[in-house]
């Protein structure tokens, strides 16, 4: 039927790629008959029946991408979050980046939803956080845009936000690039400003004198603290990190604006958002806060092992603070008095507890040791095998012998510990060890820490040896093994075998003294003390060795360059002599060397061979430099050995000549030019 529409929707497997596609209509059997419009006009590509018929009509047949129906009402909640990559975790991420989790001012969490152009209305959002051990929300939604701005401004540029790392103070040089082309390059005098770390507390009781204190990191003095507040009373000015205050209304937050200004007149300033709460408020907010803190920490030492953290809950007294807590807790409940809460507040506020355990930094080392820090004592009670008092005269051999035979590396982590008071105090160092020792001997690593300091996971157990230890190193073998030392002292090691097996166990055993110096009246000398005595007299003699060597073979290619070049260039002679008469001619009628040069390369003739042509005919060399004069010397020779056979034989000497003339100087110009010369 020409006048109605037929339609159908393709219910398709898999997504298709754009392009072009042939779409074919038929009958579904004989019986049925369907006629379509069609028109001939422009281009076609339109066929009946056979593909290979050229077209000749288009048919009205279209395909339509279809839209999505409208969505019905669906709730995007916590667990629906966790399955889209879990939102929360993106969140806490993208604030610790962003504001490292400083929100005292306000923090902008970005949520972008996307997909086809369409209408989409969201509505009754909450989003639940928690902030200092308050757990508030807000549903507060805003449209962001981002517009490139254009800055025209004098004055001091605050480019913290824009996650600029600037270096270390002084003379500068600043480049600034639009698209990598440079528009402003400048000397510029980086100051350091004071940086304002912490204030503490954040949350106290109101009505009664509160003494805060700021944290401040600064590489120059303090001279002034400013305090702003922000309940209308007067700013205050100290010299000192500390000021005392009351707030007088309860359960309120106030922004306190604290600016310091270093000696240099450098001026740095930040808000804190405090409450001045009633002490019951602020009793149950500190309580809730420590716990939250202390699990946190408890949560995150179990990413390590368990020996591992269960030694740093021990170090961190994890369960001590946790009892302290508790104990704090049973108290408020017995308090009646306002006087009572608030005591119980500062002693809550007082007691400072860890907030956060982290790796400050990791330094793999080399098993390489300077003899100097050896200790050689604990070889006498592993069972060294000498007598002596005094092994000091062994730390030259253990330090050889181990460059020698043991091979690895120790990383050295160190943990740090944050307090809640924000005061950051070394925890301990974790030690990996992984070497391979080559040595036919057992040797032992041996530690400058006692076995009552050194702990480790039980698979392997450290020896005492007063106050060292010392472990086992089997011969010929690879061992890994981590322990831990809670002592902030430089861990010193080193590994060697029983005092017999070392090297130079003889009258020379320590002469060196690695002092730079070689010192032959302690028979130190480059065998024996590479460090301080080196062989300067055998180098200078291979030196000069290689630079006779190097200096014959330079003079034979010299000779050979001399002698054979030419005849290897121009086969011919006559070529040669034809070229130069050529350079020569050109050269007479002032044509530049260019042109010459030019015209000769368009006859055929080599770049090498006109070089060669040119140096000719300027009486240049066109050998090698000679560094040495071998022709010179042989014509010196020669002249020697006829002056002595003129003194021998007076008849060698010639009679002197009627003519210098030849007979015949017509040159024939038929002839070969060098013919006529060799005979002349």
């Amino acid at each position: 039927n020409a006048e109605s529409t037929s339609e159908c929707i393709l219910e398709l497997t898999d997504f298709l790629e754009s392009g072009e596609y042939l779409v074919c209509i038929n009958a579904e059997n004989d019986d049925k008959f369907y006629s379509f419009e069609s028109e001939n006009s422009g281009t076609n590509c339109g066929y009946k029946g056979d593909l290979s018929v050229t077209s000749g009509y288009d048919y009205p047949l279209f395909v339509q991408v279809p839209n999505f129906a409208s969505s019905a009402l669906f709730n995007l909640n916590q667990i629906t979050a966790e399955e889209f990559a879990d939102f929360r975790v993106a969140a806490n991420n993208y604030l610790t980046d962003v504001y490292n989790k400083d929100c005292s001012t306000e923090c902008i969490l970005p949520v972008k939803i996307s997909g086809i152009n369409q209408q989409l209305e969201i509505s009754s959002i909450k989003i639940d956080y928690s902030s200092r051990g308050r757990e508030p929300y807000t549903d507060k939604v805003y449209s962001l845009s981002s517009t490139p701005l254009l800055v025209s401004y004098e004055g001091v540029v605050d480019l913290s936000k824009l996650g600029f790392i600037l270096p270390s103070a002084g003379i500068k040089n600043l480049v600034i690039s639009i698209d990598d082309e440079p528009i402003l390059e400048k000397k510029v005098n980086i100051i350091v400003a004071p940086q304002i770390l912490s204030l503490e507390p954040l949350n106290f009781p109101a009505g009664v004198p509160i003494v805060f204190k700021v944290n401040v990191s600064s590489n120059l003095n303090i001279t002034d603290y400013s305090w702003n507040f922000g309940d209308g009373s007067a700013t205050q000015v100290t010299t000192v990190n500390s000021v005392s205050h009351t707030y007088g209304n309860s359960s309120v937050y106030y922004d306190l604006q604290i600016s310091v200004k270093d000696s240099s007149g450098s001026v740095s300033s930040k808000n804190f958002t405090i409450l001045a709460g009633s002490p019951k408020e602020i009793v149950n907010l500190t309580i809730s806060s420590k716990r939250i803190k202390l699990q946190n920490v408890a949560d995150s030492l179990k990413s390590y092992p368990t020996w591992q953290s269960d030694y740093m809950k021990k170090l961190l007294k994890l369960e001590e603070y946790m009892a302290e807590v508790e104990r704090l807790d049973k108290k408020r409940i017995n308090i009646v008095s306002d006087s009572d809460l608030i005591k119980l507040a500062f002693e809550l506020i007082n007691l400072s507890i860890p907030e956060r355990v982290f790796i400050s930094s990791e330094m793999p080392s080399p098993f390489l040791i300077d003899a100097v820090n050896i200790d050689p004592t604990p070889l006498k009670k592993i069972g060294g095998g000498i007598g002596e008092d005094d092994l000091s005269e062994y730390k030259p051999s253990i330090a050889q012998w181990q460059m020698e035979n043991i091979f690895g590396v120790m990383l050295t982590k160190r943990f740090e510990v944050l307090k809640d008071n924000n005061q950051i105090s070394f925890l301990m160092n974790l030690y990996s060890v992984n070497l391979e020792s080559s040595s036919s001997d057992e040797s032992y690593f041996i530690a400058n820490q006692g076995l009552d300091v050194l702990e480790t996971d039980g698979s392997f157990d450290f020896k005492d040896s007063g106050k060292f230890s010392y472990l086992t190193i089997p011969a010929n073998t690879k061992k890994m093994f981590t322990f831990i030392s809670p002592s902030v002292e430089d861990l010193i090691v080193y590994i060697s075998p029983v005092v017999s097996d070392l090297p130079y166990i003889s009258e020379e055993i320590g002469v060196c003294n690695f002092n730079t110096v070689c010192e032959k009246d302690l028979k130190e000398n480059y065998r024996n003390c590479r460090s301080d005595c080196k062989p300067v007299g055998r180098t200078i003699y291979w030196i000069f060795l290689i630079l006779i060597f190097g200096l014959g073979i330079y003079t034979f290619l010299q000779v050979w360059y001399k002698n054979n070049y030419e005849k290897v260039l121009f086969e011919d002679r006559a070529h040669l002599f034809n070229l130069v008469s050529y350079v020569d001619n050109m050269t007479s009628r002032s044509t530049s060397e260019g042109e010459i040069r030019a015209k000769l390369a368009q006859q055929g003739w080599s770049s090498e061979k006109i070089n060669y042509a040119f140096k000719k005919s300027k009486g240049q060399k066109a050998g090698m430099y000679e560094l040495i004069p071998v022709e010179k010397l042989l014509s010196m020779l020669r002249q020697r050995e006829s002056k002595k056979q003129v003194k021998t034989n007076p008849s060698l000497i010639p009679a002197t000549p009627r003519s210098i003339m030849p007979q015949h100087t017509n040159l024939n110009k038929a002839q070969n030019p060098r013919q006529n010369i060799k005979r002349w």
